[in-house]
């Protein structure tokens, strides 16, 4: 599948126009990663926000349960084709709050985030639809790391209750 074609249905940019999803696919770029590479790690900068084409995308977050406790990293959610991760490209500055990795060989569609940035202020059309979007995307991910974190901590207080007795 062609990047237009991957861009057009994603979940980030479906129902944008044909004129600015091509000025995003100018900005764009293909690659492609072995199972198990690491797309980008928590708090680091991000340049670029993806959207996937084919395979799947691991995003967790590194935690502390306990205080002064080796860092436990937990598994936030999984997503496949048409999703978009990295979302932090766009934010000043672009750090990331998750961890990605590929879990099997995945093909990826990197958009420049710099240049996202100038588009969405450039075209305010493209600038309100993206943050729209981006507003439900990070809102989902911290329900789903809200989530992650609680149940891991949940099953690391039985583990130490088990292990006191």
């Amino acid at each position: 599948m062609a990047t237009y074609e991957t861009l057009a249905t994603s979940s980030l940019f479906f129902g944008l126009e044909r004129p600015q999803l091509e000025q995003i696919v100018a900005i764009s770029s293909v690659e492609k990663h072995a199972p198990g590479a690491s797309i980008f790690t928590q708090g680091s900068l991000v340049p670029n926000l993806f959207v996937v084409q084919e395979g799947t995308i691991k995003l967790s977050t590194d935690v502390h349960l306990w205080p002064k406790e080796t860092l436990l990293r937990t598994a936030v959610t999984n997503i496949g084709a048409g999703s978009a991760f990295g979302w932090s490209a766009v934010m000043d500055p672009p750090r990331a709050t998750l961890s990605a990795w590929t879990i099997p060989n995945t093909t990826l569609i990197a958009v420049d985030g710099t240049g996202l940035k100038q588009l969405m202020d450039a075209d305010c059309t493209i600038g309100y639809y993206v943050m729209k979007r981006l507003l439900y995307l990070v809102t989902s991910r911290l329900m789903a790391t809200r989530d992650a974190v609680t149940m891991e901590q949940s099953a690391e207080m039985s583990r130490q209750a088990l292990l006191s007795r």
